[in-house]
């Protein structure tokens, strides 16, 4: 009913910090920061497995197996068995949130690259898996590793956009620096002692001289697109170099002979992420137009194998040759993994294939956007991992699980919620009344069954990464993105349920700005921007963050303004009962006479700003403020009254119909009840929202909407004191 909160700034850490409580379990809070009424906590509704990273190799007792990274908190290493998809091993990765790179290297070893902390491991039989530490200074994230015949292994990095190696040998790294004009080095390979390295956009190719450190780049292979996001996928094979310009799904995969130094052919449609080693035959295995494949790069025949990889993502987390014990799969076989843990086997000799389910453990996903649905339900989605999960908002019990996209935002109306996805910023409808059914998502999609849900916007073409705004606008569902790396200006746009098609749609509507979040109000739109597109890594044109208002009938901007002088980032808004949009931006919670586009007033918020949300509860007549680290509190926005609830950082934000407070804190969903405001059905005069101790008052305030202060406690970072926030500056 009410607008859905979320912001990923900070779903990573928050994962990496939630303690897992049992469900329905009440959390004890600090005299400091109690509530009037028990927090609880109503569990993990999110939980599956996600693979990226994947390399095939030597495993435990000297058994092949397919090496696979799961992402969680903290992430996994997982060795599997190819012939029955038992986990013979699972190495945690720690402090780490997942990893795209994996690498089996000619010595036995395996070498891991992660995010979330950007670390080196090493696995071998004798000592197990081993922290070598962060490669190189100003890199978080470790994005593709290849190794030499001699076991040494090179990697690439953001967003210092640097390379590095690792010698087993010596145990020490080298820093080759920054090769490109690039904050991501993205993928790279290895051959007869040439690194291949390619990079983000424009996507380029560097061979580097791993022993002087000197590097030349790759003339751009015919009809690449150098403004392609990245080189996404770099893999060396015989003599040959694999090249696949683009994003995650399917792309053009450009073919390099290595000995003629020349671009030779193309394949269309290509999945990723990688290629195998050639069989026998010289023939290399692939995924390309949704099928395993196989391909000769001497002859350029693409041969599809008559094995079909379905869904969004289609591409393998690790892909190899391997000797199984199954007769149907003599001499060796193609084995690899797909991201949800489904093995897959291939016989070039028989021509057999199969699909088997890992063992690989689900693990929770953080919780990143939370609605309330229809037939007092509470949905929420997740962070990378992805998933849709369906709460009773009465009891708090989960209804149902589905996988899906990474969500960015949802919203409701007329029985149907509404889900902003990444990437391609896509807008998909969900009929609650109907059977989950995505053939995009769950292997397990019934045929015959509607898609359910239907994808209505896709806005890839338009290089719009995130959908991170929307809001239910009269009969309309408004939605606003933000665009790709280097790439400026978000997409606004009106989707029309009654015709099923966007009647409006707009590219630049606050020009280079994304557009982050929205609300509406009898017949008008209200916006927030953002100068930061949906990668960080993208350098700002605009200069501060404006709130916008746009009208329905009309189909034309009213007007925008700056609330904050050089906000870089408007990060939420919320109307409160008598008319007045309520936003934080840089730090600090305003809030905004439409009808004048005056800022009544505003007051700083502590830790940096970055990720804070606002949402008013009709119920109580609070406003529900997320301050970051300090923690979820309220503040009354007809007197100078304000509290800190918890000291939980929260993730997701919403209320429900019956006034309900629900957030996210990692994995975990929590709520509390409130007190009803006077007027209100059930309401007791006397009654007071939740209070974190005694109520504060700041002096000099009007107690009146035209011209109100609020009070903010603000938690002292690495201590218990509490100080009373500065009073609202008046326009």
């Amino acid at each position: 009913m009410y607008g859905t909160k979320k912001r990923r700034s900070r779903v990573i850490a928050a994962a990496a910090t939630t303690i897992m409580l049992g469900l329905g379990v009440s959390i004890p809070i600090s005299a400091s920061a109690a509530p009037a009424s028990d927090i609880e906590d109503v569990g993990q509704p999110l939980r599956d497995v996600l693979l990226i990273g994947g390399d095939v190799g030597v495993g435990p007792g000297g058994e092949t197996v397919i090496w696979s990274a799961s992402s969680s908190t903290p992430a996994a290493l997982n060795a599997v068995d190819p012939d029955t998809g038992a986990v013979a091993a699972a190495y945690p990765l720690d402090d780490a949130g997942g990893a795209w790179a994996v690498e089996a290297t000619a010595d036995g070893s395996v070498y891991v690259g992660t995010y979330g902390s950007s670390h080196l491991f090493r696995w071998t039989e004798s000592d197990g898996l081993v922290d070598l530490g962060n490669p190189l200074p100003g890199g978080d994230f470790v994005w593709s590793l290849t190794s030499d015949e001699n076991g040494v292994v090179y990697g690439g990095m953001s967003p210092n956009g640097a390379v590095f190696s690792y010698d087993p040998a010596i145990g020490e790294f080298r820093d080759y620096g920054r090769i490109a004009d690039s904050d991501y080095v993205r993928s790279i390979a290895h051959h007869n002692g040439t690194v291949y390295l390619g990079t983000s956009r424009p996507s380029r190719i560097f061979a580097l001289d791993p022993v002087t450190g000197g590097s030349s780049e790759l003339p751009a292979p015919p009809g690449a697109d150098p403004e392609a996001e990245y080189v996404y996928d770099l893999n060396a094979a015989g003599d040959y170099l694999f090249a696949r310009f683009g994003e995650a799904g399917p792309n053009d995969l450009f073919v390099y002979d290595i000995v003629n130094e020349e671009w030779k052919d193309h394949v269309e449609m290509a999945h990723g992420l990688d290629v195998t080693e050639p069989g026998p035959d010289g023939k290399i295995y692939l995924i390309a137009n949704g099928e395993l494949s196989s391909y000769d790069p001497v002859t350029s025949i693409l041969e599809p194998t008559g094995m079909p990889i379905t869904g969004r993502v289609a591409n393998t987390r690790g892909i190899g040759w391997a000797q199984l014990s199954d007769p149907d799969f003599p001499g060796q076989s193609i084995v690899g993994m797909l991201w949800r843990g489904t093995m897959f086997r291939y016989s070039p000799t028989t021509g057999a294939f199969d699909f088997i389910e890992s063992q690989i453990e689900g693990t929770p996903i953080p919780v990143t956007t939370l609605t309330e649905g229809a037939a007092a339900t509470i949905h929420a989605g997740g962070f990378l991992s992805g998933g849709f999960a369906t709460l009773d908002a009465q009891t708090g019990e989960q209804r149902s699980f589905s996988r899906f996209a990474q969500m960015e935002s949802m919203t409701s109306l007329d029985g149907k919620v509404y889900l902003g996805a990444y990437p391609g910023a896509r807008l998909y409808a969900y009929d609650s009344s109907l059977a989950w059914n995505s053939s995009e998502y769950s292997p397990a999609a019934v045929s015959g069954l509607p898609e359910n849900p239907v994808k209505i916007v896709d806005l890839t073409a338009d290089e719009q990464v995130r959908a991170g705004a929307i809001t239910a606008a009269g009969d309309y569902v408004a939605l606003g993105t933000e665009p790709g790396l280097d790439r400026y200006g978000g997409v606004f746009l009106l989707w029309d349920p009654a015709s099923q098609s966007v009647i409006y749609q707009e590219r630049g509507l606050i020009e280079d700005q994304s557009i982050v979040a929205l609300t509406h109000r009898d017949g008008v739109i209200y916006g927030a921007s953002s100068v930061r597109g949906g990668y960080s890594a993208t350098e700002p044109r605009a200069s501060e963050a404006v709130v916008f208002a746009w009208s329905v009938a009309d189909r034309e901007l009213l007007w925008q303004t700056a609330p904050i002088p050089g906000a870089a980032t408007v990060e939420d808004i919320a109307f409160d009962a008598g008319g007045t949009l309520w936003g934080v931006a840089d730090g600090q919670v305003f809030g905004l006479d439409v009808e004048t586009q005056q800022v009544i007033g505003d007051v700083a918020v502590p830790v940096d700003g970055y990720g804070q949300q606002i949402e008013f509860n009709p119920i109580d007549g609070m406003l529900y403020v997320d301050w970051g680290a300090a923690g979820l509190g309220w503040a009354d926005p007809a007197s100078d009254a304000s509290s800190i609830v918890t000291a939980q950082d929260a993730v997701a934000l919403t209320t429900d119909s019956a006034g309900r407070v629900w957030f996210s804190e990692g994995m975990n969903v929590y709520r509390f009840e409130v007190a009803p405001a006077a007027g209100q059905s059930g309401n007791d005069a006397d009654s007071e929202p939740p209070s974190g101790g005694d109520e504060l008052a700041a002096s000099g305030g009007s107690g009146t909407l035209g011209g109100m202060a609020v009070a903010i406690l603000l938690l002292m970072v690495g201590g218990s004191a509490v100080r009373l926030g500065a009073k609202l500056r008046r326009a």
